[in-house]
C-alpha cells in the first residue's frame, strides 16, 4: 500500500538514502490509520516467512491483532520506527515500548537479508545511545530471528515463553550493551 497521498505525520526523520527512508515517532503521536494498517501487513507477511518455526495456533494469534490495536500501542510506547521504500511503501517497522526494550521488529520478506533490518537496528541503538536513554537494549528473539540479533552483537541472557493472549510463544530474551 503506497502512502504519498498520507502525510508523513509527526515524524522525524533519521535516515534517507536512495533506497530507504526511516522515520522516527515519539510517544503520543498522531498515528494514522493508513501506516497501522501497512504495519499489521509487514508483520503478517514477516510471520509468514517463518511460519516453520511455529504451531498454526501461535501464528494465529501473533497475527490476531488489528490495525486499530496498533494505533492504541504505538500512541502508547516510548518510540516507533517506520522504514519506507522509494515507493513510500512501509516495509519494516520497530516498537519500543519503553526506553531500554524492543518489543517489535519486523523487516517485509522481500526485503529481509538486504541490509533494510541491520541498518533500522542501528539506527535505534545509536538514537538510544546518542541521546543516552539507555546502556542497553534488550529484546526478545525467536527461533526464525534470534540469529540476526546474535550477528549484530546480542547476546542470549535466557530462553522463555512468552505468553501471547494465553498462546505460549518460545523466545530468548536478548541483550547488547549501547555503551
Amino acid at each position: 500500500m503506497a502512502l504519498k497521498d498520507t502525510n508523513i505525520i509527526e515524524g522525524i526523520e533519521v535516515v534517507s538514502d536512495a533506497s530507504i527512508r526511516i522515520y522516527y515517532y515519539q510517544l503520543g503521536c498522531d498515528f494514522p490509520l493508513a501506516y497501522a494498517n501497512s504495519i499489521k501487513h509487514v508483520q503478517t507477511q514477516a510471520i509468514n516467512s517463518i511460519a516453520k518455526y511455529f504451531t498454526l495456533e501461535q501464528i494465529q494469534t501473533w497475527q490476531s491483532g488489528t490495525a486499530d490495536d496498533y494505533i492504541d500501542f504505538v500512541t502508547n510506547c516510548h518510540a516507533t520506527y517506520l522504514v519506507f521504500d522509494e515507493s513510500e511503501e512501509i516495509i519494516g517497522y520497530a516498537i519500543l515500548p519503553n526506553a531500554g526494550f524492543l518489543q517489535q521488529f519486523f523487516i517485509h520478506p522481500d526485503y529481509q537479508f538486504k541490509g533494510v533490518g541491520t541498518k533500522l537496528l542501528s539506527v535505534i541503538e545509536n538514537g538510544l545511545s546518542n541521546r543516552n536513554d539507555e546502556s542497553k537494549l534488550l529484546l526478545n528473539g525467536n527461533n526464525g530471528s534470534y540469529r540476526f540479533y546474535i550477528k549484530q552483537g546480542y547476546r542470549i541472557i535466557k530462553e522463555h515463553d512468552l505468553d501471547m493472549r494465553g498462546t505460549l510463544i518460545p523466545v530468548k530474551l536478548l541483550e547488547k550493551s549501547l555503551v
